[in-house]
């Protein structure tokens, strides 16, 4: 049977009612996510960035856009955002803040877990700002990165020239790095978006993947001129003192905090609240002063012998302490009172020695001091 040219332009047609009828009716929303270039750059430093210190703390947004190109309210829901640094610079990348703002939403965060709304034909921009943190070890402050440094010597000067030394060829590592490595990493966002299919809404994933990175020029040359002026802060004279002042403060908790738990033994435990200054103690163990001291072999052995298992003596004696207030009366609660009692008189004997071994350390760092002055 001939089909007609009048069939043709009747099938014909029908196909293009038919067409219109899925777009004006039956497509429902259709989200597209789209970018500029794929890239995130990072922002240029500052000349002024460099006045106080090396700063590692680099910056950047960029922004993207939601197009609903079908004829139904449609959603997108945003489920995590992901960095994986790239394997030339991962040794100097820490974990980045990722924060995505929308304009629908004004200056508040774009939460992952609400849905953000795109009316038909509508469009809608997010933006994204991220913030990735290099390692710290590059600072001018001797406290930085400084429990990632493996150096040893036998005073604490040389120590603290080996660290300064250290600092400054990890910013020269680092400048090389970023000089040949404009990729720092990939962003990766996924998400969730409502598409129409004939009879039902289904939510269809989504991945937006960008390249993270930067077409430094002035800052290199900033970085570079601080790497020339690099210099330790503050001066080796003012770290030894800073570490001989954190001694002494040491020292007055340690007998403040043996007072504490001496009364409160005597008094069979009425007053069983936690003595603040035993939390406060228990920080001098990861305190920076004290692991940059460490790293000096002639008060290492002194401050792990003495010092610290002292703290670890007085941690445990409290941590007996509060839990005799949840024992109910009775042999066991007894028998650790005459515990706590009997430890009583050793645990007075190891605070007058470490007392006496922070006096000594002291004095030690006194003749640094005067060594490096003639």
């Amino acid at each position: 049977m001939a089909v007609g040219i009048g069939d043709v332009v009747a099938g014909s047609a029908f196909l293009v009612s038919l067409y219109a009828l899925y777009l004006t009716h039956l497509k429902g929303a259709d989200i597209t996510l789209s970018t500029e270039n794929g890239e995130a750059m990072i922002d240029e430093l500052e000349e002024n960035d460099f006045v106080t210190d090396i700063p590692t703390r680099l910056r950047g947004n960029i922004s993207f856009f939601l197009l609903n190109q079908g004829n139904r309210t449609g959603a997108i829901k945003f489920i995590d955002l992901k960095f994986q640094p790239d394997k030339n610079v991962a040794e100097f990348c820490k974990e980045p803040i990722l924060l995505l703002k929308s304009a629908q939403l004004a200056q508040n965060p774009l939460s992952l877990k609400n849905p953000l709304l795109i009316k038909d034909g509508d469009a809608d921009a997010v933006d994204l700002e991220y913030v990735l943190d290099l390692n710290p070890i590059v600072k001018k402050r001797y406290k930085d990165g400084l429990d990632k440094v493996d150096i040893e010597n036998d005073s604490l000067m040389l120590v603290i020239n080996d660290l300064a030394d250290y600092k400054k060829a990890e910013l020269n590592k680092l400048i090389d790095i970023l000089k040949y490595n404009t990729k720092l990493g990939e962003i990766t966002i996924l998400c969730e978006h409502t598409k129409k299919r004939i009879s039902k809404t289904i939510f269809k994933k989504g991945t937006i993947s960008l390249n993270l990175v930067h077409s430094f020029r002035d800052t290199f040359q900033y970085y570079e001129d601080a790497l020339q002026k690099f210099k330790l802060e503050p001066e080796p004279e003012e770290i030894i003192e800073i570490i001989k002042g954190e001694l002494s403060t040491l020292n007055d908790l340690i007998g403040k905090c043996y007072n504490t738990i001496e009364n409160r033994i005597s008094k069979n435990h009425d007053n069983l609240m936690l003595p603040p200054n035993v939390k406060i103690i228990e920080s001098y163990l990861y305190n920076e002063n004290l692991c940059l001291l460490k790293k000096c072999k002639n008060y290492k052995n002194i401050i792990e012998k003495d010092i610290e298992a002292v703290i670890r003596d007085i941690k445990e004696n409290d941590e007996k302490s509060q839990y005799i207030s949840i024992l109910p009366n009775g042999s066991a609660k007894q028998k650790l009172i005459k515990e706590l009692k009997d430890n009583r008189e050793p645990l007075r004997l190891k605070v007058i020695k470490a007392s006496s071994t922070i006096e000594e350390l002291i004095k030690m760092l006194e003749g640094e001091l005067r060594a490096f002055s003639n």
